[in-house]
This record gives structure tokens, sequence and C-alpha cells, in this order.
């Protein structure tokens, strides 16, 4: 089963160093499937965030595998336009857990 996740996100400017534990940034719930979105700071910066998504059985209680996820992000830009980024995603160290890269554009581009 392939997953497409779109989040509407505001562009955000982390101030302050990256912590060493994920934090949450976000949850989504789809259907009986709970998806967060983690990564090292409360927010996403201009260029590449390290991006982690969950996929959690809202039913039994643990990650599931669901295949290779996508992750598109759709940002407001000055204006009425819109800019969307995509993560490289791959899995992680445990079935349900991937990780990977967003690349956010600079405003304008």
């Amino acid at each position: 089963m392939a997953v497409l996740l779109v989040a509407g996100a505001v562009m955000l400017i982390a101030a302050g160093p990256a912590t060493s534990e994920p934090q949450m940034l976000r949850t989504y719930n789809v259907r009986d499937i709970v998806i967060t979105v983690l990564g090292p700071n409360m927010s996403w910066m201009v260029g590449d965030n390290p991006v982690t998504l969950e996929f959690d059985s809202a039913t039994r209680k643990r990650l599931i595998d669901v295949g290779i996820p996508t992750l598109t992000a759709t940002l407001p830009l000055a204006g009425a336009r819109l800019a969307r980024a995509s993560a490289r995603l791959s899995r992680g160290d445990v079935p349900g857990r991937y990780v990977g890269v967003i690349t956010l554009p600079q405003p304008g581009d």
C-alpha cells in the first residue's frame, strides 16, 4: 500500500540548535492510522530539513509498514502563491518508521 501525505504547512524560521531527540511536529489521523511527523526542530526552515514519519495502527497500538510513503508539503508564499516541496523517504530502523529530508525553497523561488 502506498501512502501519500499532503501537509499544509506554515514556513517558520527556527531559532536555536537542533536537539538530539526528534520532536513531534504534527499528527494526522487517516482512518485507523495515526501518522506522526517528527523532526529535530519544532519547525522547518528554508533548505534541507530532516524528517521522520511514523505510521501507527490506532487499533493495534504499534507501528505498521505502509510500503513507500511520500510526503508533500504545500507552503503559503507572499500573495496567493503556493510552494510545494517533497521529501525523499526511505525505511527507518523499524517497520513503520520512515526517514528522509524535505527541502524548502527560498521565498520567491
